[in-house]
């Protein structure tokens, strides 16, 4: 995809506008998903990572699995009550964080791919309950992100509440294998049709909306604040990244650019 020049004018001056943005308006409670999206959209075309196939569905939703997995290594060996004070926990609690964060990434990135509102994935057709028969709007441009936690929480609390983070995070592998499934074995032409699917892109969101939801869910168990996580893992991979010494090149791993 090749961007306009009008476009790119736009990227940059949301990105600008939402980085220059006080540290308080940069959590859940002030950021909704379609800013965290232009950030990451913006730091994605300047690298030159919206080509060839670091934007592929398939592989998107392969790093999903990976980070997923990345997340369940962070609490699988820790004793169950000591999972329940991962929040407090110094170091398996910042690395979660991380990995939340990696796992968000990815979801968004593919999300503003495909054109996908990952509002209404979520809560179908993008109306939430919030008890005693009453229900809201959501959307990804408007509503704040703490506000989706707490929908999610409405929706899905009677199951996942009680989970803990382990458990989550197996949770959130297993349904983003079922969204990975979609694609595998499928050549590009193949994902392309089905992406043009209406019938199937309705399967893509139901699947990546389910992963959203565990998301959220595992965010609000944790006290972990989505929105600073995701711009602190994006400051990080600035420096990690460079968008001179990539030159619009594509996807490599900051080990390789430290090589040159």
């Amino acid at each position: 995809m090749r961007l306009s020049a009008k476009l790119m004018q736009s990227a940059i001056h949301n990105a600008v506008v939402q980085k220059e943005m006080p540290v308080q308006e940069h959590s859940d409670d002030a950021m909704t998903l379609s800013q965290l999206k232009q950030r990451l959209e913006y730091f994605c075309l300047e690298r030159g990572w919206n080509k060839g196939n670091a934007g592929s569905p398939d592989h998107i939703s392969a790093a999903i699995i990976t980070e997923a997995n990345e997340l369940l290594g962070c609490v699988k060996h820790l004793p169950k009550r000591k999972q329940a004070r991962l929040v407090r926990n110094p170091i398996n609690g910042i690395e979660a964080r991380k990995e939340i964060a990696d796992v968000l990434w990815f979801s968004l990135v593919m999300a503003e791919r495909h054109g996908i509102s990952l509002s209404q994935s979520l809560f179908g057709d993008g109306f939430a309950s919030i008890g005693n028969g009453g229900a809201i709007h959501v959307t990804d441009e408007h509503t704040k992100i703490s506000d989706l936690k707490s929908l999610a929480l409405v929706r899905y609390g009677k199951r996942y509440l009680r989970l803990s983070p382990k458990d989550l995070a197996v949770e959130m592998i297993s349904e983003a294998s079922a969204l990975f499934e979609h694609f595998r074995f499928r050549s590009p032409e193949q994902i392309k049709e089905m992406l043009s699917d209406d019938a199937k892109m309705m399967s893509i969101r139901k699947s990546l909306g389910k992963v959203f939801g565990l998301i959220l869910i595992y965010s609000a168990n944790n006290s972990i604040d989505l929105s600073s996580a995701v711009l602190e893992k994006l400051s990080e991979n600035e420096e990690r990244y460079s968008a001179v010494q990539l030159n619009g090149t594509g996807y490599q791993k900051y080990t390789e650019i430290r090589r040159k």
